[in-house]
């Protein structure tokens, strides 16, 4: 692992779990609300500024991930979903006659 993809890595743990108290902390301020058609029951300054921070946060963990290449295939191997890897011109299209004449002195095809 490189520097810059601890430096990334360290980065967003700390947002994951900034993320994680703010959604905490969105919940209990939901949960204090007042008896309907009082005055506290309309959404409080409080609860729109913790919905803005958790935008923010999640638009800076957003960007660290599609700048990192580690942190996308550690995401992949997380969520389960596979990591789109960019193809190459390097790479050589092998037509049928090429992979039959492999598989047959590798003896999987006779």
């Amino acid at each position: 692992m490189s520097d810059e993809d601890y430096d990334a890595f360290m980065k967003y743990t700390d947002l994951e779990g900034r993320l994680a108290k703010v959604k905490s902390d969105i919940l209990k301020t939901k949960r204090t609300r007042g008896v309907a058609g009082d005055i506290a029951d309309q959404p409080s300054s409080d609860l729109e500024n913790l919905r803005g921070l958790k935008a923010r946060i999640q638009a800076k963990m957003d960007d660290l991930l599609a700048s990192s290449e580690y942190l996308k295939k550690r995401q992949a191997k997380i969520t389960g979903k596979p990591v789109e890897e960019p193809k190459t011109d390097d790479e050589e299209q092998l037509d049928e006659w090429v992979k039959g004449r492999m598989q047959y002195y590798a003896g999987i095809k006779k």
